[in-house]
């Protein structure tokens, strides 16, 4: 089943289509967001942390399990890219993420001028917070 993403929609209208690993929503400005099995409470609370200790311009993206509506359970797999990531930074921000959300969290942090397949595969399938 093909959905155009140019369907005439009403403002507040969203067309849900689920798919058999994924549900995706079409909403008026034709983008696409994924699902994330995060409460809004527990995403602002990772932005304000990684941002805390990053800087507001960090750029933080959810990944893994947590962005598959058919999975249970899970750690929190989130990938940060920052200007000038410092180790100290990283482990605190994991160490307060952990307290907060009671759960296990994997934090990968991309250093300037560094690249691995995970950057890519975060960046590619994950979902900017």
């Amino acid at each position: 089943m093909t959905i155009s993403p140019l369907l005439a929609l009403g403002e507040s209208q969203v067309l849900e289509y689920k798919a058999p690993f994924r549900k995706i929503e079409y909403q008026l400005a034709h983008s696409i967001h994924q699902v994330m099995r995060l409460t809004p409470s527990q995403a602002q609370l990772i932005t304000d942390s990684v941002h805390r200790h990053f800087g507001t311009q960090a750029k933080i993206w959810l990944f893994g399990s947590r962005t598959d509506d058919c999975k249970r359970g899970g750690d929190v797999d989130l990938y940060v890219e920052a200007d000038h990531p410092e180790l100290l930074d990283e482990l605190r921000c994991k160490v307060t993420l952990e307290d907060a959300l009671d759960l296990h969290v994997d934090l990968v942090v991309k250093k300037p001028g560094q690249s691995h397949p995970i950057h890519a595969i975060a960046r590619a399938e994950g979902v900017l917070l």
